[in-house]
């Protein structure tokens, strides 16, 4: 298994636990995204969505 392969369950973890500072973990993936296209994906994949201009917006499922 690898470390990439782990990431959306670490996201949606880190999404649950800190749901006050969501702004917070939005702003760090943004910035982890733009360097590692890998974490934007994984991002994506459990609810933050990435728009044209590289903000971060977190929906709430």
């Amino acid at each position: 298994m690898s470390f990439f392969s782990t990431l959306p369950r670490l996201f949606k973890a880190v999404a649950l636990a800190y749901a006050d500072d969501i702004n917070l973990i939005c702003q760090i993936l943004c910035l982890c995204g733009r360097i590692f296209p890998e974490l934007e994906r994984a991002a994506e994949s459990v609810g933050l969505q990435v728009n044209g201009d590289k903000k971060v917006q977190a929906s709430r499922r």
